[in-house]
């Protein structure tokens, strides 16, 4: 290949299993609580005990003797308990509500409902198994995650992003504890639609996601020599690739095993640029090699030398001031013709890259 260097493309598996692992539902379990039930007759006061015939017991501000309104704590038989704020018989502002063996939710309640912002806190009787839930904090409405907020898992991970009906969806970020990030479109819990996951090795994949692989994008990662950039299509690295070394040179083109061959395109940090075929990592075949200050040759190439058939063009201009004819390990050789910048033709004999011979010809 260019200057001998060979391309080495380190094999990638796109997957993205662990993306995927079956996220566990929000808030298993009982989530909403009623609470209405018939009271057992009190005397009018504003601060007092209410015992309900379910075995349920309220105890704080009543109105009329059996209105909770508020601050107060009611206490289920089932053990579940709420303390807060309270309008119109229902919790209503800031309160804290707890489910035994379940969790903890602290934040802001309307009409009986988490609406707001709050906390959800889960509990577990052991060690919650990897991908469960640990705790949730932003917005509410109609008793669900939904709107802006922060979710943090076992084992795995935090997302930060928007909800809706308490699955992940629109815009959302994914930090895993191993330090791989995605950040893009989310739908029904699952990467899903435009983003770009950057992981902790330094390899990144952009472009549609959709059910657990890259549909259409790129991977870009790390080799000892450069950085490579390839298409992906159905999870699947494509064979045309991109590769920037670390001295500036740019090769694109197609792998086959881990080097180029076939077409490419190379362009040199010196300025100098390549277009034609490769074999085993040297130019071989049909090519056009332009140097920066506008000189090129066209024709045949071997072992990563001018060898074979070609012009040799001194300036940009192809009209004339070119020599044609055979060149062998990257001179000229044999007779060639030369095209004068007056467009006359000379006949000029070459050996070991040296003009020894130059004869007019009509």
């Amino acid at each position: 290949m260019t200057k001998n260097r060979i391309l080495k493309v380190t094999a990638f598996l796109v997957a993205l299993a662990v993306c995927y692992c079956g996220f566990v539902s929000f808030l298993s379990g009982r989530t909403g609580l009623s609470f209405s039930a018939v009271a057992e007759e009190t005397a009018d006061t504003t601060n007092g005990t209410l015992n309900y015939s379910d075995g349920a017991v309220y105890e704080g501000d009543i109105l009329y003797g059996r209105i909770r309104t508020g601050t107060g704590t009611f206490l289920w038989s089932t053990g579940e308990s709420y303390s807060g704020t309270w309008e119109n018989d229902a919790p209503s502002g800031n309160g804290k509500l707890e489910w035994p063996n379940l969790g903890v939710y602290d934040g802001e309640f309307f009409n009986g409902k988490r609406e707001g912002t709050g906390t959800f806190t889960w509990t577990y009787e052991g060690e919650p198994a990897e991908g469960a839930p640990l705790s949730y904090e932003g917005e509410w409405a109609g008793d669900k995650i939904h709107g802006s907020g922060k979710l943090v898992y076992s084992g795995l991970g935090t997302y930060e992003g928007t909800f809706e009906n308490q699955q992940r969806s629109g815009k959302g970020t994914f930090t895993w504890l191993n330090g791989d990030v995605y950040t893009g479109a989310w739908s029904k819990d699952a990467i899903e639609g435009t983003g770009t996951l950057k992981m902790s090795n330094g390899t990144v994949l952009e472009g549609d996601f959709g059910k657990g692989v890259v549909k259409k994008g790129t991977i870009t990662y790390e080799v000892p020599s450069g950085t490579v950039t390839r298409p992906v299509a159905a999870g699947k690295a494509q064979n045309t690739v991109e590769i920037k070394y670390k001295d500036g040179t740019v090769v694109s083109g197609t792998v086959k095993g881990d080097q180029f061959t076939g077409n490419v395109t190379i362009k040199y940090a010196s300025g100098d640029t390549y277009t034609g075929t490769l074999k085993n990592g040297m130019k071989d075949g049909k090519g056009t090699y332009t140097w920066k200050g506008g000189a090129h040759y066209v024709g045949d190439w071997v072992n990563d030398k001018m060898s074979g058939n070609g012009k040799y063009y001194y300036t940009k201009n192809e009209t004339y001031g070119f020599l044609q004819g055979t060149f062998k390990n990257g001179n000229p050789d044999g007779t060639l013709t030369y095209v004068a910048d007056n467009k006359l033709k000379y006949q000029t004999t070459w050996s070991g890259g040296k003009c020894t011979k130059i004869v007019y010809k009509k």
